[in-house]
């Protein structure tokens, strides 16, 4: 394996995109025969339990760099059974494999990353049915205001903010860190939401979504309650996420489940 990857660094590989495409099927089918040891698989069952569904999702550490966010990149398998040991290895496998694609590795040639040095984890998470999804920005981006945040909202999955499968704009708002005060930039223009589904293989499906009834367009008190909370966990995890010389300012992820509680999927440095 180590040497069909050392090929791939090769000048006259990187010219030659038919040999560069076989040396990542080649790549990928040999990985694709690996599986997680026993004990990783008992560790991840216990975890879960007996009917539920996770989400096997891409961590490399060739994402998120300056100058190469990656994101889209490599593949993450939802709607798994993590009691299902074949149809876990089998995920795990194509996680690992996506790091080996012809997009990958053009993507790391360009940017000057070296192949032998991309490394791929997986991260196991619980699917969850989110009423509303967020993106968190504890430093403006577009105004750069430290002083500010800034969050946009979708009802469904996150994959509505992430993905651009569907039409519209989500709910954007600027939160001022010191007075918590949130003014909308713009209400949600999406006709449709993605909900989990776990008859689909994609674990979910696509409905119709009716934001002019929802908290997001017509409550303001509880907009702007959610704002806060989520502000306060954005802020405690720029702290714990920063060394101790440096503030790193977020980019984090997360939902809010119909019950009201708040669950944070994903975060880091923004960029």
């Amino acid at each position: 394996l180590e040497s069909l990857i050392v090929e791939l660094e090769s000048p006259e590989c990187a010219s030659d995109a038919a040999r560069t495409k076989k040396l990542c099927d080649n790549i990928q089918n040999l990985i694709r025969s690996l599986k997680p040891s026993e004990s990783a698989m008992d560790t991840i069952s216990s975890k879960f339990g007996p009917n539920a569904r996770v989400m096997v999702r891409s961590s490399a550490n060739v994402e998120d760099l300056e100058g190469m966010s990656a994101a889209g990149l490599y593949d993450s398998i939802p709607n798994v059974d993590p009691n299902n040991r074949e149809a876990f290895a089998t995920a795990v496998g194509e996680v690992w494999a996506s790091l080996y694609t012809t997009r990958a590795v053009a993507s790391r040639h360009a940017a000057g990353v070296g192949q032998l040095s991309a490394h791929m984890c997986v991260l196991v998470q619980e699917m969850l049915s989110p009423e509303v999804s967020f993106v968190l920005h504890t430093t403006h981006p577009l105004t750069g205001d430290v002083n500010s945040a800034y969050a946009e909202f979708a009802l469904g999955l996150g994959e509505t903010l992430a993905s651009g499968a569907i039409r519209g704009t989500p709910c954007r708002m600027s939160i001022e860190k010191s007075s918590k005060n949130v003014t909308v930039n713009a209400f949600a223009s999406f006709g449709a939401a993605l909900v989990r589904d776990d008859e689909s293989p994609t674990g979910m499906k696509s409905v119709a979504a009716d934001y002019a009834t929802h908290w997001l367009s017509n409550d303001s008190v509880k907009r702007s309650s959610v704002a806060a909370r989520i502000l306060a966990i954005g802020l405690m995890l720029e702290h714990e996420l920063s060394p101790r010389t440096e503030l790193l300012t977020q980019d984090i992820e997360g939902c809010v489940l119909p019950n009201g509680e708040l669950c944070i999927v994903q975060a880091r440095p923004q960029p």
